[in-house]
């Protein structure tokens, strides 16, 4: 039993990319926690100012999100006013878009990122970087095809 908690603790995809995740999103995190926006959120926010079409089965496709999440963080998101939703005519599908104070958090968190992304760019290299966006790719689409599918 022990042998198979050890080759787990050592092989497990899931809890290397997890300790990896709470790794890297403490850097950011800690860095960006002056805009009061969780980076969950923050994701979220970039996501609706880079796709604003996108419906909510997009946006969960889009951050990996499961749909209690996205719903959890969008509500945040508006009962804060960083963005409003609305529901087109004729449509069951609400839409969401950034208020002005949305595009203010995302405008305030460039330099803010960049100061984050270059000290993990720094500690990893340019190459070191490049191969590990190139790995998570990967991985990212082998969970997709390898995970449940959904009827």
């Amino acid at each position: 039993m022990t042998s198979g908690l050890q080759r787990m603790e050592r092989e497990c995809l899931a809890l290397q990319t997890a300790m990896t995740a709470r790794a890297v999103a403490r850097v950011y995190g800690a860095t960006m926690r002056s805009l009061g926006v969780p980076t969950t959120q923050f994701h979220l926010l970039g996501a609706l100012a880079l796709h604003p079409e996108a419906g909510m089965a997009e946006l969960a496709e889009l951050l990996v999100l499961d749909r209690s999440t996205l719903v959890r963080n969008l509500k945040l998101l508006e009962r804060n006013r960083l963005i409003e939703s609305e529901r087109p005519a004729g449509s069951r599908a609400k839409r969401f878009a950034l208020t002005a104070s949305g595009r203010a958090v995302i405008e305030a968190a460039v330099p803010i990122w960049e100061e984050a992304h270059g000290r993990l760019v720094s500690a990893l290299g340019e190459e070191g970087l490049a191969d590990a966006r190139a790995a998570l790719e990967r991985l990212r689409t082998a969970a997709r095809d390898a995970g449940p599918t959904q009827d």
